[in-house]
């Protein structure tokens, strides 16, 4: 029986919006986040409770990143303040 690789791998969690133009902080979930989170990178997202990404959801174009603490600040582009950094909140990369 041959390995299968997954269909999708979680490389981050969404903690929380940081300040009030729609950063948030994402706690990388990857050995190499320096590949990972770069700028123009898209990601799909889910809730923890979901296996797959929520299809109703659209992709995550990663407009900026920087290091913050033990992760990053980083910002999607369609997301331009903390309302919109708050719908984010709590999923996974």
């Amino acid at each position: 029986m041959g390995r299968q690789d997954p269909s999708f791998l979680v490389v981050g969690h969404l903690n929380k919006p940081h300040g009030t133009k729609g950063e948030l902080f994402a706690w990388p979930l990857t050995d190499r986040p320096e590949s990972v989170y770069v700028p123009g990178t898209v990601f799909l997202s889910s809730s923890a409770e979901e296996a797959q990404p929520d299809p109703d959801l659209p992709p995550l174009r990663l407009t900026s990143v920087r290091p913050f603490k033990r992760g990053y600040l980083v910002s999607f582009g369609g997301v331009h303040d903390r309302e919109g950094a708050e719908r984010l909140q709590g999923r996974y990369l």
